[in-house]
């Protein structure tokens, strides 16, 4: 491992070229402030494609008066088919030596690209970013000053360095070299199962000590969906063979064990909140991975699912009661504090 030397070569930062992918779906009221913050960058080498994936209200519109006023902006419209086939026709048509990604309800602050291009001396490049809530309130994600091989990173206890964020930029020459596309089928993790994918045929990823992704949350949880279980199964299992496939079937490593605590988290917490609305079958099936994860995990980096965690050696009837009562009692808090 090595520390983070900001590049001062200014000839590369004038020969790097970044494509900026931006999947835009009915985001009326966002994708204003996220094309705008785009086009604030201190960094001017980029181009911006906005796939509209058939959004009905005036989000495709919207990218096309932005696209006449500005020659680096591409617009693409295509029939809604979710946002993996959005951001793969966005690969499909970049031209850059670097892919990033944004989310539509999302924005950048004007130094977020040109941190990235005074830092591109690796495969992958993370930033920390600040995450927004509808009520208010702001968290920093913060990265370290880091250059670090990808056999190293496998050692590191990843949560310092947020994988699940989408703060990073990608080398576009490995996506090509080895045709790395988002599932298409996939509907949650599937950032991460690219990410993963990518990591997998990369070298080296640099972390750089600077927020400028702005997340802005919009209640857009696994729980709030409706996905059935067997979906929520098949992207689950998905992930993990990706991890594992990344961690060259090693499941000790702190990266899968990471993945798997990340896993065992949205599981519980799926299982906890849609558990009146799934079948006895379901739930078992559900429990049956939960199962599987228990042994790949540290009850230390657990938050509220350690109680789940401490119940699972518990014979499945009387496990699931359990589960029944914790769905109660939380949706009776809810109840309680909306009032």
């Amino acid at each position: 491992m090595k520390s983070t030397l900001i590049c001062s070569d200014k000839h590369k930062m004038e020969r790097d070229k970044f494509s900026i992918v931006v999947p835009v779906y009915n985001v009326e009221k966002y994708v204003g402030d996220c094309i705008s913050s785009i086009l604030a960058q201190t960094y001017p080498h980029f181009e911006l494609i906005l796939v509209d994936d058939g959004s009905t209200d005036e989000s495709g519109n919207i990218c096309d008066r932005y696209a006449a006023q500005d020659y680096r902006i591409k617009v693409i419209h295509q029939a809604n088919g979710g946002v993996s086939r959005a951001r793969n026709k966005g690969i499909e048509a970049a031209t850059g030596q670097w892919i990033c990604f944004i989310d539509s309800d999302d924005e950048v602050k004007p130094g977020w690209l040109e941190h990235h291009a005074l830092n591109a001396d690796a495969d992958m490049l993370v930033q920390g970013m600040l995450e927004t809530y509808p009520g208010g309130e702001k968290r920093h994600i913060t990265v370290p000053d880091l250059y670090v091989k990808w056999e190293d990173y496998q050692t590191l206890h990843v949560r310092e360095y947020d994988l699940y964020s989408p703060i990073k930029c990608f080398k576009a020459e490995i996506i090509w070299q080895n045709n790395l596309r988002f599932i298409e089928d996939m509907h949650s993790a599937e950032d991460l199962t690219f990410v993963l994918d990518f990591m997998s045929q990369s070298d080296s990823i640099r972390f750089i000590p600077y927020e400028g992704y702005v997340y802005n949350h919009q209640n857009s949880t696994l729980t709030g969906r409706s996905y059935s279980p067997n979906l929520i199964l098949d992207w689950h299992n998905k992930l993990l063979a990706a991890a594992l496939k990344t961690c060259n079937g090693n499941q000790s490593s702190t990266l899968y064990k990471s993945i798997a605590e990340h896993q065992f988290g949205n599981l519980s917490q799926y299982v906890t909140f849609k558990h009146k609305d799934l079948s006895r079958s379901a739930r078992y099936s559900l429990y049956k991975a939960l199962r599987e994860l228990y042994g790949q995990i540290d009850f230390r980096h657990l938050k509220w699912t350690r109680l789940i965690f401490a119940l699972l050696p518990l014979p499945l009837p009387l496990f699931d009661g359990m589960i029944k009562m914790c769905s109660c009692l939380y949706k009776n808090k809810n109840t309680n504090t909306k009032k």
